[in-house]
């Protein structure tokens, strides 16, 4: 892994590392040991050789180092969602580098990380960790953190590779999805990611798509490696292997953890952890937090607050107990954390704080910390009722929680081992306190040798520790302030729990939660909050969910806040709702039922350590806030496109929803939103410049428009807005989303300052997933540009179009309309030479006859057949011919299709028809016409330019091939003419064939020139055969009552061949490329310089058994087309 930092203590990788060379000389053992970690976080080292261990470190929003258990303190970050709030992408960076130097002081080398996984349902468990519901933003977002973190050498490490979008039974649920939705939602963010970052790792995730796991599953990894060309270390997530051979062969480099279960096992080497609290650290992660913060209503201008305030209420359960980030892989040991109560401390010095918590908010109670002291946990191999037991590790703690999955000490048996915590315990307000304690194994409460809760016999499995722990078992205590009380946790490891893991992963190790607090009422809770916010000048009201309600193993029941919130706000709002601001804090949507009637409201996330700075700088009017919603906000939970189909049932998760997820969802049906995609407030105004310059005009994915629109500051205060380009297409022929974000830009304005800015327009602005032929397309046309404050704030317009046209080629670069006018004049021009000269044209002769208008058509042919001599024989022999024509349509009107099958030379003629039919679209015309960017692909060309002038001089090239050769019908025989097109059609398919395959095999340039070259030599092979000497044939062997019939016969076989092409070619062509071949054959008739009677006897001699006389078979080896 280039430019990872390795210790001292560790073996260098030179940078001329000669892989093959170690391959070529390690064991057996060694080789297998590489595919595999050696153990929770590191992957092996060959000392002798120069191979390093790689230490992988969690989790999205800081960086834990290697223990769950007394590991070393961190950054905490905002969450993934308040992250993509900032729509910002400089601040993306700068927080990728702040990671990868805390990776750094950690001694990690890959950081497991970011999470880019959609939220099809604000219920996701780890909703929060991601960063938007829209694919582009999320995959904008993400390059960016990455780039930042791999700036510092630091390895980065997407995941989850892909539909890992729930918890619930995320290790088995089978998600079923439509190629389309796939490809245009759920993949679109790592496509993004591999386009512009490729960062050097990908973790799968545990699911499976379409009933395969993805870890086992080489057409999803092939998606990576062959569709994006990105060839990251591909990993598994933490025991989400299933077999040996399918996930080797579907291309997994390397499973996690180690011990492998499938491969093998060597012991790490260890590096020094440690911590960079750094001034400079603390202030980009305030300026995180306070851009991530989205004002979403703020009536009368309440917000912000003045300084001057003498008295203010601070409520809710947040105030004093920041949540900081969601639970599992996200939740570490934070080097600091800012509350809300200490920060406005801060910012109001002088001001009188009353203080209230109003409810709790909390699932499980908060865990013991500032009230325990002196506190260490004891390790056995033996449970506490043997009498003698030997002490082998004794680890000092802070808390009353812990994870012991990556535990282990010297002579621990981690398969099954027991431990003691003790500590004291000195309450700080007298009264009846409430304990809960969960676990995963099992686990007893003492307090003074006193037994509270016994967790040991009746478990009931619960949503904590990753799905793995009990529900809360609660025990009450009455306890006096201020007396030091002994707690004693008698704890069994995983092995010891009664309850059954199903459909969770089990890491080992187990854990455990102990909770605290004073029992208290309710409604006086609630009471004494609405005291305070009566009594202040200003209220604050913090609340919201935590890691007990978001955190990776589980996924939320509801929307709603914790029990008693809603009732809290209101009752607040009854007696304070001109001077009240609701601060939420979580990581995704909450349902706010008392929205309608509070003045402000603001969604301040997950914040991470500087959580209350941050919330209180945008209160009092430090910063103005520009976060904008990066997800939809649904009034209920069952507006969600995915409320129906969100859970496993039976296994399987259905998106029914398709392309509409999100934003895409609610604009097409017209559902409302509480708030919507992309919507935010701020202390100042915008104005923006209603039309948008759209240049250049004419789309291409190889130079993509840019939108211009003028922006200016209209408000009193400098702010930021963050202009939001979306794309339409009201006239596509495939149904699509309303409109799509394909781009977003952030300005700061001074008050009065105006300026231009530019959006680029993505280069997947137009495309859209074609499921029939298995490939991108986009649809010839006009294309809206829209550019917002958010997805329903649509404030400027503009439009380019797509040309389907040669010349497009060459006008692409004009930055004027002219880029599309031109080529719209030159295809407009033929059809107006047409229409300007028509009515000059005389009337046809032949119809003329056919309603007995005799004279006029007499006078017509005379004119421009005789000029003008009425005595002509020519004319008089051309109307008796058009007579008898007539004559003969009348006779031949009467014969039926049954007709052509009564007699043994008519059937004849029919199959050579069919066969005719089949071979003009199976000798390689549609391959070309179709799938000729693929083959280009095949070669490494990928330039869209460069593709298209190939295709402008294909048929260029073909058309001078096509009217050079349909000269020559009249003077070669049709079987001469057939057999050399089948043969150097043949000789061209061989050459092509083995010049793709040797570029495939050797990627030189000159096998690439070979098929370049091959495929303009397929031209003059068709067209010798199968351009107008085809339907010259068909007129010479069929009589004239039947030609009609049997060129209709002709092209249905042609239409049923090129539908074989259309529906079965891709199939070929992606799974066996240039394998794909095909033998035929066909029957040829001589007809050249033969009367149809000459034929007819011919054809009837083939009736009576003598095919060897006119039939000519050969073999001809295709590529299908």
């Amino acid at each position: 892994m280039p430019n990872s930092t390795i210790h001292d203590d560790q073996p260098k990788m030179t940078p001329k590392f000669d892989v093959d060379y170690v391959l070529a000389n390690i064991s057996e053992d060694d080789k297998i040991a590489l595919l595999s970690g050696s153990d929770f976080w590191h992957t092996h080292s060959i000392p002798q050789f120069n191979v390093p261990s790689i230490r992988t470190t969690d989790g999205p929003n800081g960086i834990r180092g290697t223990k769950f258990f007394v590991g070393v303190p961190a950054a905490c970050l905002p969450c993934g969602t308040a992250l993509g709030a900032t729509w910002d992408c400089d601040l993306l960076h700068q927080a990728g580098v702040l990671l990868g130097k805390e990776c750094l002081a950690k001694g990690a080398h890959c950081w497991l990380g970011p999470t880019i996984n959609m939220q099809r349902s604000p219920l996701g468990g780890r909703g929060f960790e991601s960063f938007a519901e829209d694919p582009h933003l999320s995959g904008i977002m993400t390059k960016s953190i990455i780039l930042g973190c791999e700036s510092t050498g630091v390895i980065s490490t997407v995941k989850h590779y892909v539909g890992n979008d729930q918890e619930h039974e995320r290790r088995a649920v089978d998600v079923l999805v439509t190629p389309r939705a796939l490809r245009e939602i759920y993949l679109r963010p790592f496509q993004v990611v591999a386009r512009d970052a490729q960062p050097g790792a990908l973790m799968t995730s545990y699911n499976k798509i379409n009933g395969k796991h993805v870890v086992e599953s080489p057409a999803m990894l092939d998606i990576v490696r062959k569709d994006w060309n990105w060839d990251p270390l591909i990993m598994s997530d933490w025991l989400g292997t299933y077999t040996t051979i399918d996930s080797m062969n579907a291309g997994l480099d390397l499973e996690m953890p180690g011990p492998t279960r499938y491969r093998g096992s060597r012991a790490p080497v260890s590096a020094e952890e440690t911590g960079r609290d750094l001034p400079e650290d603390r202030a980009l992660n305030r300026t995180l937090c306070t851009n991530s913060i989205v004002l979403l209503k703020n009536e009368d201008n309440l917000l912000p607050f003045p300084k001057t305030i003498k008295k203010i209420a601070l409520i809710g359960s947040h105030v004093k107990t920041p949540a900081i980030s969601g639970g599992g892989s996200a939740s570490l040991e934070p080097y600091y954390a800012v509350s809300l109560y200490d920060a406005v401390v801060e910012a109001l010095p002088d001001a009188e704080i009353l203080y209230e918590a109003g409810a709790y908010a909390h699932k499980m109670l908060p865990v013991v910390d500032r009230m325990l002291s002196n506190a260490v946990i004891h390790f056995y191999n033996e449970p506490p009722e043997k009498k003698e037991r030997t002490l082998l590790a004794t680890e000092p703690v802070g808390n009353t929680a812990f994870q012991l999955m990556d535990y282990s000490a010297p002579g621990l048996n981690r398969g099954l081992f027991w431990g003691t915590l003790i500590g004291e315990f000195t309450p700080d307000v007298s009264g009846l306190w409430d304990f809960g304690l969960t676990v995963f194994g099992t686990a007893t409460l003492f307090i003074d040798d006193e037994m509270v809760i016994d967790n040991t016999t009746r478990q009931t499995r619960g949503t904590a520790f990753f799905g793995k722990g009990t529900v809360q078992e609660v025990g009450s205590k009455q306890l006096i302030a201020g007396q030091t009380y002994r707690i004693r946790i008698e704890f069994g490891s995983a092995n010891t729990s009664p309850m059954k893991a199903i459909g969770v992963v089990h890491f080992g190790g187990g854990a455990a939660h102990l909770g605290a607090c004073l029992h208290m009422d309710p409604e006086q809770m609630v009471a004494n909050a609405v005291k305070v916010a009566a009594e202040a000048d200003y209220t604050i009201v913090c609340t919201g969910l935590n890691r007990d309600w978001e955190s990776e193993g589980f996924d939320r029941p509801d929307m709603d806040l914790p029990p008693g919130i809603d009732a809290l706000i209101s009752s607040v709002l009854d007696v304070a709702v001109d001077r009240t601001v609701i601060v939420n804090q979580s990581g995704t949507p909450v349902t706010m039922p008392w929205a309608d009637r509070a003045r402000a409201i603001v969604q301040a996330w997950y914040g991470g350590n500087e959580t209350g700075h941050g919330i209180a700088d945008v209160l009092f009017g430090d910063v103005n806030p520009c976060g904008k919603l990066p997800l939809s906000w649904p009034v209920d939970v069952r507006h969600n496109p995915a409320y129906l189909n969100y859970m496993s049932v039976g296994g399987r998760v259905l998106y029914g929803e398709d392309v509409y997820m999100g934003y895409r969802f609610y604009e097409k049906v017209g559902r409302e939103v509480l708030f919507p995609f992309g919507y935010g407030l701020s202390y100042t105004t915008f104005s923006v410049s209603p039309e948008a310059t759209v240049s250049p005009t004419v789309f291409s994915s190889d130079s993509p428009p840019t939108a211009r629109v003028i922006v200016k500051n209209t408000g009193p205060v400098a702010g930021a807005q963050i202009l939001q380009l979306y794309i339409a297409a009201p006239h596509s022929a495939t149904p699509r989303p309303v409109k799509e974000l394909h781009g977003f830009t952030k300005v700061f304005l001074q008050p009065g300052e105006q300026i231009t800015v530019g959006i680029p327009i993505d280069k997947y602005a137009t495309s859209l997933w074609d499921e029939i032929e298995d490939m991108w397309k986009s649809e010839e046309g006009v294309y809206q540009v829209l550019i917002g404050t958010s997805s329903q704030e649509i404030v400027s317009r503009g439009e380019f179009r797509i040309i389907a046209a040669a010349v497009g080629v060459g006008t692409v670069t004009i930055k004027t309309d002219w880029a599309w006018r031109i080529p719209s004049l030159l295809q407009i021009a033929p059809a107006m030479v047409q229409i300007a000269f028509i009515l000059l044209l005389p009337e046809s002769p032949r119809y003329l006859i056919s309603k007995d208008r005799h004279e006029e058509a007499f006078d017509i042919l005379t004119k421009y057949h005789a000029e003008g001599d009425r005595s002509s024989v020519i004319v008089r022999a051309e109307i008796a011919q058009i007579q008898r024509t007539i004559k003969l349509e009348l006779e031949g009107s009467k014969q039926t299709w049954w007709d052509m099958f009564r007699t043994a030379g008519m059937r004849r003629r029919l199959l050579i028809s069919a066969f005719l039919g089949l071979f003009t679209q199976w000798s390689g015309n549609t391959l070309i016409s179709y799938y000729l960017s693929d083959l280009l692909e095949m070669v490494d060309i990928t330039d869209g330019v460069v593709k298209s002038k190939i295709n402008i001089g294909i048929a260029c090239w073909g058309l001078l091939c096509g009217t050079t050769l349909a000269l020559t019908v009249a003077r070669f025989k049709r079987r001469t003419m057939y057999l050399t097109c089948a043969c150097s059609l043949l000789c061209v398919y061989v050459a092509w064939t083995i010049s793709m395959e040797r570029f495939m095999s050797t990627h030189t340039k000159d096998a690439a020139i070979l098929t370049i070259f091959f495929i303009f030599c397929y031209s003059p092979a068709y067209n010798l055969g199968y351009n107008a000497l085809t339907y010259t044939y068909l007129v010479e062997i069929f009589p004239y009552f039947g030609r009609s019939r049997g060129i209709s016969w002709f092209q249905f076989y042609g239409r049923g061949a090129s539908f074989f092409a259309t529906y079965v070619n891709p199939v070929g062509l992606k799974n066996i490329s240039w394998k794909w071949l095909l033998v035929g054959f066909r029957v040829v008739f001589e007809g050249k310089e033969k009367a149809n009677e000459v034929a007819a006897a011919v054809h009837k001699q083939l009736g009576q058994g003598h095919e060897d006389k006119a039939q000519n078979v050969h073999v001809e080896e295709t590529l299908r087309a």
